[in-house]
Order: structure tokens, then sequence, then C-alpha cells
């Protein structure tokens, strides 16, 4: 399935910017809505705008994005939620703690353009790719 929303849950600014600049870049046709903590990704949600795609850093003011996972996957309405977990983390305790907490996929942040680039080109495509670095 391909996407043509995508809400991104991030706090860092610049993260955000990057983010705008490789979607008018790779998928200009893809809307792109953007909140800056799990509250507020947790309200606009549950006002009914659900995405094609939700891409969630985990670690966030107010609620984590993995206390957001959680919220999803806890209500029925959101069970089949396309949701990609990004941190900068590769830990595996962090990626086991997504994963069990319903991600689709969690993902490092690419450290550069073209990584980013490439990620989202997949995730668009609705491909279940792995973060280049």
């Amino acid at each position: 399935m391909s996407v043509r929303t995508l809400l991104l849950v991030e706090d860092n600014l610049a993260d955000v910017l990057l983010m705008r600049e490789v979607l008018a870049d790779v998928a200009p046709d893809v809307h792109l809505d953007v909140v800056r903590d799990g509250a507020d990704a947790l309200l606009q949600l549950r006002e009914g705008r659900v995405p094609d795609l939700v891409l969630l850093d985990v670690n966030m003011p107010r609620v984590t994005g993995l206390q957001v996972l959680e919220a999803l996957r806890a209500d029925p309405a959101f069970t089949s939620a396309r949701v990609v977990v990004w941190s900068t983390s590769g830990a595996p305790m962090d990626v086991r703690a997504a994963q069990e907490r319903g991600a689709q996929t969690y993902v490092e942040k690419p450290a550069t353009y073209d990584g980013l680039r490439l990620l989202i080109a997949g995730l668009v495509a609705g491909e279940g790719v792995e973060s280049p670095s």
C-alpha cells in the first residue's frame, strides 16, 4: 500500500525540516502532518485523522513514542494502523521494546540525507525497509 498521508511525531525541529525536504524530493504528493509530542499525536489520531503511516519518534516530551504505540495497539480502532518507530538508538532493548508494543518496523534515523531519502522512498511506497545509515 502506498502512502498518501503521513503523520510525523517528532520533537526535533531539524528532523522535521529535513523530513519536509525529503518528502518534497521523493514523494511530493504525500500529505505530511507533524505533531511535536506523543500527547498531541494521540489527540489528533483520536479526532479521527488517521494517516496511512505514522512515523513515531521514541524519545519525546510528555508522552513517549512507546507510550503512544501502547495506546494505539490497545485501542481497537488503531490495532491495524501502520506504525514505524524511528530513533537515533539502535540498541537491541529499544528495538525489542518497540516490537513488543506492536511497531510494524523499527528503524534508526539515517545519518545522511541520501539515507533518509532511501528510507522514506521505501516507506511511502509501502515497503518494509531497513534503515540505511
